[in-house]
């Protein structure tokens, strides 16, 4: 399986991003989100960032999906996001959500 990107989060759990969707290792058992059974956009997940909040930040082809407590996606089509696939995710010190995306720019959230 290509990991496609990984980040540890304030507990100390491993996050990685796969074509298959996002693997959470807590050091005892693996938790694996797939479409199936979580919010995500799209099985194939190409960027991940974890914010102030300790949400989680998915960037798929499909547009971007979060997660705290709940699942929420972000697409084309539901808001400002540029269309195109998310390839890259970042948070500045303000709280901003900075989305790089193949064939569309970049596109911002606050």
């Amino acid at each position: 399986m290509r990991i496609t990107a990984i980040t540890i989060d304030n507990q100390g759990n491993k996050w990685f991003t796969t074509k298959a969707g996002v693997s959470k290792f807590d050091g005892t058992t693996w938790t694996t989100y797939t479409t199936a059974n979580s919010g995500l956009a799209w099985n194939y997940v190409s960027a991940i960032a974890i914010d102030g909040q300790g949400n989680k930040w998915f960037g798929t082809p499909n547009g971007v999906a979060t997660f705290g407590t709940t699942w929420t996606t972000y697409t084309s089509t539901n808001s400002g996001l540029a269309i195109g696939s998310v390839a890259s995710i970042a948070i500045d010190g303000q709280g901003n959500k900075w989305f790089g995306v193949y064939g569309g720019g970049v596109s911002m959230l606050n």
